[in-house]
């Protein structure tokens, strides 16, 4: 964990730096998440704040409304 005390008390939040990551072809691949096939004990465990946690249930895809740079 990376120190930062202020932040950290203020707005109830920590951080770390990630040196290893890995996904589950269960639920990741080409890139992206695929929730809606999944079975539920796959999904990430998010943390919301103030001791509120939630799951991915589905996704909805946006359009650009204009190109990014």
């Amino acid at each position: 964990m990376l120190p930062e005390a202020h932040t950290q008390a203020r707005y109830d939040t920590w951080f770390a730096e990630v040196v290893s990551a890995f996904a589950d072809e269960r639920v990741f691949r080409n890139g992206r998440w695929q929730w809606e096939a999944a079975d539920p004990g796959l999904r990430t465990l998010h943390h919301l704040g103030g001791g509120v946690y939630g799951v991915p249930a589905h996704t909805v895809r946006g359009t650009a409304l204009m190109p990014c740079e």
